[in-house]
């Protein structure tokens, strides 16, 4: 949409979406909100934006113009004009993302039920005095941490 089709709008992510999203926000000059965790806050945001997209965690895409929902026939429509428009595979196209973004982005989540509020409290005071300067998981920087509807 940015690059090829040369579209210009706002990208409305959840908060538990890739990062990728707000680095091609950055390289195109484009606004990112993020929103909290689910598609029942992307798409208010998107009407309120005009955004161009909005995307969430389980890979739930809408676009602009059309029906603020989860639309996965139009996702793979602008799919296959983008692999029409520049004769790449699927392969290809995501090479070139990596190329432009940084190599693969990785994912991990854990979810912990704590049912216990001591727990809870005391899981909630470990990880507010925790801080992403000098942190690293899996031999990763945290680059930072973000609290808004839960921790990332």
């Amino acid at each position: 949409l940015l690059e090829v089709m040369g579209q210009r709008g706002t990208i409305v992510k959840t908060l538990s979406t890739t990062t990728m999203l707000d680095k091609l926000g950055k390289i195109y000059g484009v606004p990112v909100i993020n929103t909290g965790v689910g598609f029942k806050y992307v798409a208010p945001a998107m009407m309120e934006h005009n955004a161009m997209i909005g995307g969430e965690e389980s890979g739930g895409y809408a676009f602009g113009g059309h029906v603020p929902e989860r639309d996965g026939i139009i996702a793979n429509l602008f799919m296959l004009d983008l692999m029409v428009r520049t004769g790449k595979t699927p392969t290809q196209l995501l090479e070139l993302l990596f190329a432009k973004v940084g190599g693969v982005h990785y994912y991990d989540r854990i979810d912990t039920r704590l049912t216990d509020n001591a727990m809870k409290q005391a899981a909630k005071e470990k990880l507010d005095a925790v801080s992403a300067d000098g942190l690293t998981i899996g031999g990763h920087a945290v680059t930072e941490k973000v609290t808004t509807d839960g921790y990332k």
